[in-house]
């Protein structure tokens, strides 16, 4: 969550490699991928001290999507698993299918 970086996740390497060869043929950006431990994002909502505590103790596995709504970045199913044990207050969405609703709150 530090910094401005921007996350791309796919789902194969090949799209990373489409991805670099757009970016940098049609828009002449630059760009730099970064391979992350990673084996699913969560949307997180719910209670709001239960999700503050959550984000000061896991603030390096959590970024902010374009809507700015926090994505938790799971390094594994089984620390995923702890996550939902231990922050029973917090909804973690596989996807971003939520937000049609949420976001119209």
């Amino acid at each position: 969550m530090k910094g401005s970086k921007k996350m791309v996740g796919t789902v194969g390497e090949l799209q990373f490699d489409v991805i670099k060869y757009r970016l940098e043929h049609e828009y002449g950006a630059d760009c730099r991928f970064e391979h992350l431990n990673i084996v699913k994002a969560y949307w997180l909502t719910g209670d709001k001290a239960q999700l503050e505590e959550f984000l000061r103790i896991k603030s390096q596995y959590v970024a902010m999507d374009k809507d700015g709504l926090y994505v938790y970045l799971a390094p594994s199913a089984y620390i995923m698993q702890m996550e939902q044990t231990n922050f029973p207050k917090l909804t973690f969405h596989q996807n971003s299918d939520f937000k049609m609703d949420y976001l119209q709150l």
